[in-house]
């Protein structure tokens, strides 16, 4: 099978844009290394290699994984979230993320009775979110057995090495996508999130937020600052495709564009010279 580095490799045509790319995110990995901070940045990347998918989660720690998710966008204050995992919030309010218990929470209730200690998540519509995440899990277990029996079934490759591994992920991200937009998942039906909860369970995949979507900017990835999905998707098949050629698993590639890109978490495995000499 042709691996893409192979593939590269064989280009005859001079410089190509995807050379240009490699090379300056070559460049950004190895400014980073010049920099880290130690032990953050090899305990981080350590946890992003050794991830993979487990296809024997049961669906109580995937509605775990949604809720916190969920509860960790549109801009809150990560630290606040943290606390409130550390302090047993979620499992209290969310009834030990048991999806056949969650799935009978009135949300309203839910605000009225926990809304101090929830406060965090900025927007009660999440608690509504929460809780359907819970009630279409019960739908897919009960058609499929479980959601990662489901997600096995589709045939994600684990690790992204040739061509035909990136077409089959694409293939089976596609038909995972429409399935969750026709059952009505609510927040991982959307392009970003799915690819945020694939990386989260495992899979060779990245979230292209706005932060990846900058350093994507930066290295020439994509031109126009305002993004559609084709250039989120474009994103990621290109982070995944340097994955391959420096035999690396893409969230490993996902933490050096966020590291590149000052998220906010991540600029704690670089110490500040990276940043004031890279500005």
């Amino acid at each position: 099978m042709t691996t893409l580095e192979n593939a590269k490799s064989r280009s005859v045509t001079g410089v190509t844009g995807a050379d240009l790319v490699f090379r300056s995110l070559d460049q950004i990995v190895e400014r980073i290394h010049q920099h880290v901070s130690e032990p953050l940045f090899s305990r981080d990347l350590a946890r992003r290699r050794d991830t993979a998918p487990t296809f024997a989660l049961p669906d109580e720690h995937i509605l775990k994984r949604m809720i916190i998710l969920i509860a960790f966008s549109q801009q809150v204050q990560s630290r606040s979230i943290v606390k409130m995992i550390e302090d047993g919030v979620f499992e209290r309010v969310f009834a030990s993320f048991l999806p056949a218990e969650v799935a009978k929470l009135d949300p309203s209730g839910l605000r009225r009775e926990y809304w101090n200690n929830l406060a965090a998540l900025r927007f009660p519509r999440k608690l509504v979110s929460m809780v359907d995440c819970a009630t279409v899990l019960l739908t897919i277990a009960a058609q499929h057995g479980s959601f990662m029996r489901f997600l096995e079934a589709q045939r994600f490759p684990v690790r992204i090495r040739s061509q035909e591994d990136l077409r089959q992920f694409w293939q089976a991200f596609d038909v995972t996508r429409s399935y969750f937009k026709r059952i009505n998942l609510p927040f991982f039906k959307d392009f970003t999130t799915l690819c945020h909860l694939l990386q989260d369970l495992g899979f060779d995949c990245a979230k292209p937020d706005s932060i990846v979507m900058s350093t994507a900017h930066r290295v020439g990835i994509v031109v126009a600052t305002q993004h559609t999905q084709n250039d989120r998707r474009k994103v990621v098949q290109t982070m995944q495709r340097y994955s391959a050629y420096r035999g690396i698993p893409t969230p490993v590639v996902d933490l050096y564009f966020l590291i590149c890109g000052g998220q906010t978490d991540a600029r704690k495995f670089v110490t500040p010279a990276y940043y004031t000499l890279t500005q």
